[in-house]
């Protein structure tokens, strides 16, 4: 008995010791852990800090390509406003930043990857964060440097995927010399070109028959190839995007078909409304000379004859501008929206408010379309 008791006792003292053991290498990692977890934290600050400052830099170029003086102090302010000390911080445009500083360096040319431009602008911030240590100085470990750098570049992509299945020509009316599609026009600084026009509203057409000139609308471009000329997920790629990745330069197929495209529609239409403004106008004024004794009877049927002419011409452009219209909701699947139809009152089985068409043949009003 006295020495199961013995044995006992000195059990116990090895589960103490082995508990003191494992409870101080849990102190020794949850110490650690805490932080590393600051030190990432502090890590993407800064990775923030030099995205911003990048980008705040980078914006004096859209006034001068040339500005790399402006783009420098633009972007050492932006970095002074999120917190990095000025005295820190590189007096000239540098990658290689002083021992402990942040540096920001600008430049033209060369901001590709590849090295492929020779006129591209931009700058690039590295910022620092000062690091501490809460635990790990007492192991013996040394908080580490830490930092992000950015670039930002002046320039279009040559790559993009996600890409909404529609174009828009960016030529010129060879007749007018006005850009051909109302959400471009001509830029100043260089008229053989266009540019697009903040919050402007496209005009756009699906189908691509020859018969229709101008703005192109539906583009086939394929989940696995940009110049994929299947169609089988246009109503998804409308909405969400296709996955393919297209390039700069890179030719791609439009949709088939003879949609009256809806920019040409509603011109005509206006034109229509015009020619029967016209025609009334005549008819008016021959009746006035009928009465006068200055015309013939004749003379009052063949204007009235030009009027309805003129009023048939006018209910047909507005049909073709219609099936235009009720052909681009029916791709993109906005049909019931269009027309005002909620979907949750067939199940309920109640109306909740009456259908809205968007116009009507007679009481279509010329630029009156939201299209």
């Amino acid at each position: 008995m006295h020495r199961h008791m013995r044995r006992l006792r000195e059990e116990r003292g090895q589960a103490i010791i082995l508990f003191v053991g494992i409870f101080t290498v849990i102190m020794v990692i949850s110490a650690i852990v805490v932080d590393f977890g600051l030190w990432f934290s502090e890590r993407r600050g800064a990775q923030k800090d030099a995205d911003a400052t990048a980008l705040a830099g980078v914006q004096a170029y859209l006034a001068d390509l040339a500005d790399t003086s402006g783009a420098f102090d633009d972007a050492q302010d932006w970095a002074v406003k999120n917190g990095v000390d000025p005295a820190e911080i590189d007096i000239v445009s540098t990658s290689d930043c002083s021992a402990g500083n942040s540096c920001i360096e600008v430049g033209i040319g060369g901001c590709r990857e590849d090295g492929t431009d020779a006129s591209m602008p931009w700058v690039q911030a590295n910022i620092r964060h000062k690091s501490r240590s809460l635990f790990s100085s007492l192991f013996g470990l040394v908080a580490p440097d830490i930092g992000g750098v950015a670039r930002a570049c002046v320039g279009s992509p040559r790559t993009a995927t996600d890409l909404s299945p529609f174009g828009v020509q960016m030529a010129f009316d060879p007749d007018t010399g006005e850009p051909l599609s109302d959400c471009l026009e001509q830029d100043p600084i260089n008229p053989s070109r266009t540019r697009p026009v903040y919050g402007a509203v496209c005009i756009l057409k699906t189908g691509a028959g020859d018969s229709v000139s101008g703005q192109r609308g539906q583009l086939t471009i394929g989940n696995l190839a940009c110049d994929q000329t299947s169609s089988n997920t246009l109503r998804h790629d409308f909405h969400y995007g296709t996955n393919a990745g297209c390039t700069i330069d890179q030719e791609v197929n439009t949709g088939t078909g003879n949609i009256i495209g809806l920019l040409q529609g509603k011109a005509q239409v206006e034109a229509a409304h015009q020619a029967v403004r016209l025609a009334q106008q005549t008819l008016d004024a021959e009746q006035k000379k009928l009465q006068a004794g200055v015309s013939t009877p004749y003379q009052t049927v063949l204007r009235q004859r030009d009027l309805i002419t003129a009023e048939t011409a006018e209910v047909q452009a507005v049909t073709n501008y219609a099936r235009a219209l009720v052909e681009m909701d029916r791709a993109m699947g906005t049909t019931m929206n269009r027309n005002g139809i909620e979907i949750g009152d067939a199940f309920s089985g109640t109306i909740s408010r009456m259908p809205t068409p968007p116009f009507s043949v007679r009481g279509f009003t010329p630029g009156g379309e939201s299209r």
